[in-house]
């Protein structure tokens, strides 16, 4: 589970009931225009993924990698969502990861190697500076140095400090960027 760093009377009760602080994890965002003044060409390719013709099995060891298990029902959820834009990523001929935009929000993004979270974010960024919306966000995990130096980079702020609480280690929290405190 995902919580605000500042409900401490919260965490209280988590760790209590075996959930313990494992990662920070901070809401990044910017205005498209500052953003989109910063990007440069991106260093990997995006390709879109839809439901209909999406090869799931190419997600498999970018999840198993990024998180440790397959998230096929979020996959499909994501791709039957209206205002969610699925993409896979692609570093020459080989797909490294998958990423979500939704509304100029950035994730769910994972990738096979840590090497890759910050020209995937940059390409994310890239990407949903192209849309209409305002603002442009992300979570991305305080132990991912790359996602927050492209972040920051880029003129993104921190505007909202979370915590990954979980009753064991799980993940590479590196290389997987998620969605929203409810939906990881």
């Amino acid at each position: 589970m995902i919580t605000f760093t500042f409900n401490n009377v919260s965490q209280g009760l988590y760790i209590r009931h075996g959930l313990f602080p494992r990662c920070p994890i901070y809401m990044v965002s910017a205005p498209r225009d500052r953003l989109a003044s910063r990007l440069a060409e991106p260093l990997l390719r995006l390709e879109p993924l839809a439901a209909a013709t999406a090869r799931f099995e190419d997600l498999v060891p970018i999840d198993i990698s990024a998180l440790g298990v397959y998230r096929a029902k979020h996959h499909r959820y994501l791709l039957g969502d209206s205002t969610t834009n699925g993409f896979t990523i692609h570093a020459g001929r080989e797909c490294v990861g998958y990423v979500y935009v939704s509304d100029g929000h950035i994730g769910p993004l994972a990738v096979r190697r840590q090497d890759l979270v910050g020209p995937a974010l940059a390409a994310a960024l890239s990407l949903a500076a192209r849309g209409g919306v305002p603002t442009i966000s992300a979570f991305v995990p305080g132990t991912s140095e790359p996602a927050l130096k492209v972040a920051t980079d880029h003129g993104m702020h921190l505007t909202l400090p979370m915590l990954l609480m979980s009753n064991r280690q799980f993940g590479d929290w590196v290389s997987y960027l998620p969605r929203n405190p409810g939906f990881m």
